[in-house]
Order: structure tokens, then sequence, then C-alpha cells
């Protein structure tokens, strides 16, 4: 039963329902690939420690480097204002959760900007836990490989992210379109 008092429909708070169970599932994502990946760096920076051969060294602060910017330690680029943060496990988790926090404010159905949001977020972790995918498994089996040659106890991979439910197709940002090639100059005769 619909509380009475609520501007919305029940049609609408079930929507709204929808959209909140994504992006809870969205923080679920974020949180864990966070602690995956800082758990994988403490395994990086154990192997360092321990000062194996310089093959080994420069590997695991190649893999270090690549992993850092899904936890938000990407190097700055320089610049008087520097720049906007990369995005990351741990500000998608934030983003995440203010977006929920909105919702939660009013008893409305979600607009059609909340489900872009919404989408747009989606679509942002969805890029960074496919990079953590491809890090988790066929670079870090590269890496391990290296490992086990010099005698060194390979990392575990990390148990598998649960990508929440896609929103609607027509919410998704569409991906960008390739420029246009310039056109071939002709020849004079």
């Amino acid at each position: 039963v619909n509380d009475p008092r609520s501007p919305g429909t029940q049609r609408e708070m079930e929507a709204l329902h929808v959209v909140q169970l994504r992006l809870n599932a969205g923080v679920q994502e974020a949180f864990d690939g966070y602690h995956q990946v800082a758990s994988m760096r403490k395994e990086v920076a154990a192997i360092l420690a321990g000062k194996p051969v310089d093959e080994v060294a420069q590997a695991a602060k190649a893999f270090n480097k690549k992993l850092g910017p899904l936890v938000g330690d990407a190097e700055p680029q320089g610049g008087m204002a520097g720049r906007m943060p990369e995005k990351d496990f741990g500000g998608e988790c934030a983003s995440l959760l203010g977006e929920m926090n909105g919702l939660d404010n009013g008893d409305l159905g979600p607009t059609e900007a909340v489900e872009r949001n919404a989408a747009q977020s989606w679509a942002d972790l969805k890029g960074l836990a496919d990079a953590w995918r491809v890090l988790n498994g066929k670079e870090l089996k590269a890496f391990n490989d290296l490992l086990v040659k010099h005698g060194i106890k390979p990392i575990p991979a990390a148990p598998a992210l649960v990508d929440p439910p896609a929103p609607p197709k027509r919410f998704l940002p569409r991906p960008p379109t390739p420029p246009k090639p310039a056109p071939t100059p002709v020849k004079s005769t």
C-alpha cells in the first residue's frame, strides 16, 4: 500500500526502487573492487620489500603502476591547476552513494536525468571493473609466471567482481563517434 502522503504512484516507487537496487549493487562492486586492488598492491609491495632481482622489481613496479589508477593513485599530469582525478573504485563508490542519498530525499519516481546519471555511473563502473578483470587475469598471470621463474610465490587472483544489473539501454551513454577522416587532397594535373 502506497503512503497517502507520498506524491509518487506505486509504479513510480517501484521504478525508483529498481534504480536504488542498481546503485546499491554498484556501491558493492566498487567497494569490493577497491579492496581487491588495494590487497593486490600490498602483495606487490611485499615482493618489492624482499629486494628481488632487477627483472622482477621492474615488472612489480610496472604492475603496481597499472593497479594504482584503479584506487585513485594516479601520477599527477602537471599544469597550474593540476588535473581532475581519474575515475577510480573509491571515487565511483562515493559518487554512487551520493546518487543513492539524493534518491532517498523524496518519494518521486526517477526522472529521465536520474536514470541517465545512474546509467553513466554504471558505464563508468563497468569500465573500471573491466580494466580490473584484465589486470587480475591476463596481466597477473604474466607477472606470476615471472615470479615463479624466479622462485617467488605467485599472487593469487582476486574473486571475480559481480556487475550490477545493466540499466535500460535507452539511458546508456552513447559511444563517442569516431572523427571523420580528413579529405584526400586532389592532385592537380
